[in-house]
């Protein structure tokens, strides 16, 4: 099993809040760019978070992750309606700020010892 330490947990807890927040703001009319901009952004954070979570053994995490990076992909885009995209990007917002209340979770709860950053 591979050791995850506090600044990973950090990183991925913000990138999962940034990506929740982008996708709770694409809810509202935007041009073509923001919605490019927010394809290679949640498909970043969706296959970061998951190798993540697939790096420490967790079961469920990477196949949910790796949906939503298929889903955002911006090189082979899902084309869907407005009114398809709208509770998508909230149901996956609200997954990703549940992952990041997650993470901070494990972060108070986990031994200290075992969140050391190391400077290899």
């Amino acid at each position: 099993m591979h050791e995850i330490t506090k600044t990973q947990v950090l990183f991925w807890s913000g990138a999962n809040l940034i990506a929740a927040a982008l996708l709770f703001w694409a809810t509202e009319p935007h041009s073509y760019d923001y919605y490019t901009l927010l394809r290679w952004a949640v498909c970043a954070v969706a296959v970061g978070s998951g190798w993540a979570a697939f790096s420490v053994e967790r079961r469920v995490e990477p196949w949910l992750y790796g949906a939503v990076a298929l889903l955002f992909n911006p090189l082979i885009p899902v084309h869907l309606s407005r009114s398809t995209w709208q509770p998508i990007d909230i149901v996956v917002g609200i997954g990703f700020v549940v992952s990041a209340l997650e993470k901070l979770r494990f972060l108070k709860s986990a031994p200290s010892e075992s969140l050391e950053d190391s400077s290899e």
